[in-house]
């Protein structure tokens, strides 16, 4: 079974259409919403724009993510410097992608597919940026899974054309670039690419197709260092190589984690090993019912297979999904947004859904009048998805000017070249809405900070010689010499779990006598 998978120019602008209208409601990077406001995509625009003053990553601002995914958010800077608008135009790029892949890994699939069946790819995009873990838009989750879509497809498409078969050099090139794009941008996102390596490995092996493999690992370390290069260049250009590797590589690995200490057969190590993840995803569809709900029927879309290739797929399915979770939910640590990555497998439960939407027509005698009314039902199921589903929406009735990013900004203003710090609170949108750069390399809050003297005890030794005008806090508990709480602001919040809260912003400022 290998279908025709070339898409029409209609099937590429409905796709494509209906992508860029699905990221106008559920992104808050887009112009419909009055700001994003999820604090680690405005730590991540923060550092971008600083980048285009020639401010180098970890060096100079401390910030934790890959620094491709840093340099994506200096390329937005350039398209707006004061709003989101540039991450989505990127996201909608993403989500076109991630829809084309969807569609085309589907006519791979299933034989005899109705072209109404299309119509069901917007409710499946729809579903997968409505979950939870999707939570504002502009996460390299987010952008990881349209990248991996194009892998499984590979990957879909390997298997489809034989028992032993691999990818070709073309194909092997481009999974390099993948893997190394999400290398520098989040290494816990390359559990798929590395369990698809060892597949095609035993593939290989079992067929004897040694040269073959030989020319795949070739092209594949080609597209990898391609992307590679370009990196080291940049940070051997900015002698901040040792930066890179302390901050990317070694307080990411041995710094960033919990305090919870496990005690019993949850400290035993082979059981965090293999078992922890597995609770880690438990946790996850517990928080997220939807996201419980696609990963079953993806699961269900991989043992009901077209029978001639289930033998192949239910391990295929199998393997590379627990080494993809093993590489996401790599130690102790966990935050609700870190399996989003594995909605990569949710194509399946889309194959599982046309699949059935291909058996209905065919059985039914009228099948124009039917074609209608399941389209009637799937755009219906669009809609509701988007208004319904969608945490964010929420926003669409917030004024921009009353926000407290922005009020606390007019304050800040106030100030001539003001220097300000957000203390016990991520970087919510502080320095885009005041306009100031940072002033120091710890500029702000950062998960499991505790585990890291040296930004603790900078913020603290600058508070205490009273450095910055300004600091932005969660709480008002603070008493500090020198300064005072001069301003307050309370702001609705949406989270992962989508649940709606309020959240508490205060603002200090030096005093004159101090200054």
């Amino acid at each position: 079974m290998m279908n025709d998978t070339k898409l029409s120019r209609s099937e590429s602008l409905f796709l494509i259409g209906s992508a860029v209208l699905i990221m106008l409601i559920v992104s808050t990077s887009s112009p419909l919403y009055p700001f994003n406001v999820w604090d680690d995509v405005n730590v991540y625009f923060t550092v971008g724009r600083e980048m285009l003053r020639g401010i180098v990553p970890y060096r100079d601002l401390y910030e934790q993510k890959g620094p491709l995914f840093l340099m994506l958010y200096a390329v937005s800077a350039l398209i707006s410097r004061k709003s989101f608008l540039g991450i989505w135009i990127f996201e909608c790029i993403s989500a076109c992608f991630f829809s084309i892949m969807a569609w085309k890994t589907v006519k791979l699939c299933v034989k005899d597919l109705p072209r109404m069946a299309i119509g069901l790819v917007p409710v499946y995009v729809s579903a997968v940026f409505t979950i939870g873990m999707f939570n504002f838009g502009g996460n390299t989750e987010e952008f990881g899974i349209s990248l991996l879509s194009m892998v499984m497809y590979i990957a879909v498409k390997m298997i489809l054309k034989g028992k032993y078969e691999i990818p070709d050099r073309k194909e092997a090139l481009i999974c390099g670039i993948t893997a190394s794009v999400l290398f520098w941008s989040k290494y816990t996102l390359i559990g798929f690419i590395a369990a698809f390596i060892l597949v095609i490995i035993y593939r290989a092996v079992r067929g004897k197709a040694f040269r073959k493999l030989g020319s795949d690992i070739l092209f594949f370390l080609i597209g990898f260092l391609s992307v590679t290069l370009v990196v080291s260049i940049y940070f051997i250009a900015n002698h901040a190589l040792d930066s890179l590797w302390e901050v990317y590589f070694y307080n990411n690995i041995f710094k960033y984690y919990t305090d919870v200490k496990y005690t019993g057969i949850f400290g035993n190590p082979l059981f965090k090993f293999f078992v922890v993840p597995f609770l880690c995803l438990a946790d996850s569809c517990r928080v997220n019912p939807d996201y419980c709900l696609y990963l079953i029927l993806s699961l269900a879309g991989a043992f009901f297979f077209p029978k001639p290739y289930r033998k192949q797929v239910i391990p295929f399915f199998l393997f590379t999904f627990i080494v993809s979770m093993k590489f996401v939910f790599t130690k102790n640590t966990y935050l609700y947004y870190y399996g989003y990555i594995l909605a990569v497998f949710f194509v399946f439960a889309l194959i599982l859904i046309c699949r059935g939407y291909a058996f209905i027509v065919k059985l039914e005698s009228h099948r124009e009048k039917l074609v209608k009314w399941l389209s009637v039902f799937v755009m219906s199921v669009l809609m509701i998805n988007l208004l319904y589903m969608c945490k964010n929406t929420y926003l669409l009735k917030e004024k921009k000017e009353e926000l407290t990013v922005y009020e606390f900004g007019k304050i800040i203003n106030e100030t001539s070249d003001p220097k300000i710090l957000t203390f016990d609170i991520i970087d919510g949108g502080f320095y885009l809405a005041a306009d100031v750069s940072p002033c120091n390399r710890y500029f702000t809050y950062m998960n499991f900070i505790e585990n890291n003297h040296e930004a603790t005890e900078e913020q603290d030794r600058l508070i205490s010689e009273g450095y910055f005008d300004y600091i932005i806090t969660y709480s008002d508990v603070y008493d500090w010499e020198g300064y005072e709480m001069i301003a307050e602001g309370i702001d609705p919040m949406s989270d992962f779990t989508k649940d709606r809260f309020l959240v508490r912003y205060c603002l200090y400022q030096r005093s004159s006598s101090s200054s």
